[in-house]
Order: structure tokens, then C-alpha cells, then sequence
């Protein structure tokens, strides 16, 4: 999982002023509608960061997910019987100030069916991948998603969770472990979750 591997694709300026301990007291709900922060740009991330490309897996089953061109092309690290597509070095936004930029990336797992608890499924990634130290927060369902929030080692994201035939989905993005980031960005996440579509 390449996600963990480039940390230097983490680097990320806050969209506002650092905020207190007292300041980031929860995270947004996962009905899909956090609020943006106070000082951030009107435009939301979704149109700072269109989804303006498609990445097409070939091999069985085959997916497409949209994405925004300012990432790099996704990589297929997928190993027998475990799909691990990757979206990273996202951002930082062309045109945006860069005092005022976010990075992000992204990925799509797949494996055979074990839990599809989304802490559960994205625990078991990461262990497999020897990223330890993270925090998981179960959250509310969105439609057929289920949802978990974590944060680990300056990084805060979300993941969600489907059970499909004999496989689970897991779909989860990240950003800096900044509250008003990783809000403005969530709905892109979301957006991006949305655009996923199971063709075979």
C-alpha cells in the first residue's frame, strides 16, 4: 500500500489557522455534509479538484473510479486476490494560493470476504502493511457505505466499507490531520466514493 510509503506527498499548508487541541474535538458527521471552515475559499474542494479523469481497472472484476487530473495517474499494486489501486500526490491545487493549498490521496482495496466493518476491513490493511499507531472512530453509515474515521501520524481520513458478493470494498482517502482540511476535503472523498462503479 503506497499510501503510507510517500510521506513526503503529505506535506500540506492549512487551509486556515492551526487550530487548538480544544478546537478538534470531533470529526464531521458522515451524512455526507460536514461544514467547510469558516475562512475557506466559497468554492469547495469538489470544484478546486474536479473529478476530471477516470481510472479504469481491467483485470476481473473490473471498476472505474473518477478522480482529479492534479493527482498522479493511479497505481495498480494489486497482488493475488487483492485489488490495492492507489491515488496519490494529489494537490496542491493549481491557482490556489499556496499558504492556502491541501493535499490528498486515495485508494481502493478489495480482498475475499472476511468482515466488512470498516475499522475492522481498514485495520487489517494497514497491519498487513505495518502502518500501526492509528486510531479508529466508527462513524454513521452513508446509504450502503459503512463508515470509519481515523487519524494516524499527522494524517487524519475516512473509509468506507461494502460487502458485494464474496468481496469486501474498502475505499478510504486522507489528508493532514487538521479538522477545517480534512472537512473541506471530505466531501471530495465522498464524491470520489460515489464515482466508484463495480462493472464485473
Amino acid at each position: 500500500m503506497r499510501l503510507f510509503r510517500r510521506s513526503e506527498m503529505w506535506l500540506a499548508a492549512p487551509i486556515i489557522v492551526t487550530l487548538g487541541i480544544g478546537g478538534c474535538t470531533g470529526f464531521p458527521s458522515a451524512t455526507g455534509s460536514p461544514s467547510e471552515p469558516e475562512t475557506a475559499p466559497s468554492a469547495g474542494a469538489t470544484i478546486l479538484s474536479p473529478l476530471d479523469a477516470t481510472y479504469q481497472y481491467s483485470d476481473r472484476p473490473t471498476f472505474s473510479i473518477q478522480y482529479p487530473s492534479a493527482c498522479a495517474r493511479p497505481e495498480n499494486d494489486s497482488q493475488s486476490g487483492v485489488i490495492d489501486v492507489n491515488i496519490i500526490g494529489c494537490g496542491p491545487v493549481r491557482g490556489f494560493p499556496a499558504r492556502q493549498g491541501y493535499t490528498f490521496s486515495y485508494a481502493v482495496v478489495s480482498f475475499s470476504a472476511g468482515s466488512a466493518d470498516p475499522c475492522g476491513a481498514l485495520r487489517a490493511v494497514f497491519i498487513g502493511s505495518n502502518v500501526t499507531a492509528v486510531r479508529y472512530t466508527p462513524a454513521l453509515n452513508d446509504g450502503v457505505w459503512r463508515t470509519c474515521l481515523f487519524t494516524h501520524n499527522g494524517d487524519r481520513g475516512i473509509a468506507w466499507t461494502q460487502l458485494i458478493g464474496h468481496r469486501v470494498w474498502l475505499l478510504f482517502g486522507k489528508t493532514i490531520d487538521q479538522i477545517s482540511v480534512f472537512n473541506f476535503v471530505e466531501p471530495l472523498f465522498t464524491a470520489m466514493r460515489d464515482s466508484w462503479h463495480l462493472r464485473g
